[in-house]
């Protein structure tokens, strides 16, 4: 019962940070400037300090950065709400990350297009920045100056809405067509294209329970395929268990890493494609877990 709790307390600061904090809407074609920007929306009372906004031109460097700064969201619809920021963009096509106090990117968007009319839609791979090797999500083109690109729909984070085709303004407040409900504390993972702790691999510094030093658990490739790989950079004293759970909370998989070993396997061809959390327990103990992706 302490170990679920213990996942349940990982899931809970997971959400209660980063997916429940996203972009809302985006009008980048107002004809006036100052009526160009980007809302942020997210659960009432978060503080956005350290939050910022990276904006990228569609040959992938940085325009120009953001910072939100210390404030709070403010309560304006069943204990969610939005703020706007005035940003002045290109009117044929931007790109924007959001980026959290951590410096990971939450999610990296795209929108317009080449050439007025044009179907082809801009799809952005940044070169530097916060978001450099990632390749945006386009989200659609603005049609009119005075509409907006939206999110439309019901839940409680980003990954349960659509953006919906471009609609009337809303800026700082909730979208038309947009409904929030309180989320459950198993509610599912996101799924944020462009979210930057599942590019590459994943560092974990956990500490040693029975030794001196500490060990570095190094988790890769993120997002994995069939095969996820788990190595030990230390010396691991004690043997390790490692074990897999489903966003409803439920063990899916457990390996038992004897002590010296440096690196493992754990096998995923019967994982269907989504989100995990991978707890990392070392005498009987928990020492730190992951999210990984499997695609």
């Amino acid at each position: 019962m302490k170990q679920f709790l213990f996942i349940l307390l990982v899931m809970g600061t997971f959400f209660n940070v980063s997916a429940q904090v996203f972009i809302n809407e985006v009008n980048y074609k107002a004809s006036d400037p100052d009526d160009q920007g980007v809302e942020i929306t997210g659960k009432a009372n978060i503080d956005l300090d350290g939050w910022s906004m990276v904006f990228y031109h569609e040959n992938g460097s940085v325009t120009n950065t953001e910072t939100v700064g210390s404030i709070s969201i403010p309560n304006q619809d069943n204990g969610y709400g939005s703020i706007w920021f005035d940003v002045e963009q290109s009117r044929s096509s931007s790109g924007v990350a959001l980026v959290d106090p951590s410096d990971n990117v939450i999610s990296f968007f795209s929108y317009g297009d080449n050439l007025p009319f044009s179907s082809t839609t801009i799809i952005i791979t940044a070169t530097e920045g916060p978001a450099d090797g990632l390749t945006s999500v386009n989200i659609g083109t603005q049609s009119l100056s005075g509409t907006s690109l939206e999110l439309t729909g019901t839940g409680s984070q980003g990954s349960d809405f659509v953006w919906s085709l471009p609609s009337g303004s809303t800026p700082g407040q909730t979208n038309t067509s947009q409904y929030f409900s309180t989320p459950s504390p198993l509610s599912s993972a996101p799924n944020i294209p462009g979210k930057a702790s599942f590019k590459g691999s994943t560092d974990i510094e956990t500490p040693i329970i029975n030794g001196q030093n500490n060990t570095t658990i190094k988790v890769y490739p993120n997002p994995a395929n069939d095969l996820l790989q788990v190595q030990f950079l230390g010396s691991a004293e004690a043997p390790s268990i490692l074990e897999i759970f489903d966003f409803m909370g439920r063990k899916i998989q457990t390996t038992q890493v004897q002590a010296g070993i440096e690196t493992t396997q754990l096998q995923l061809f019967d994982l269907p494609e989504g989100q995990y959390l991978l707890n990392i327990l070392t005498d009987q103990k928990p020492n730190n877990s992951i999210i990984f992706s499997k695609q």
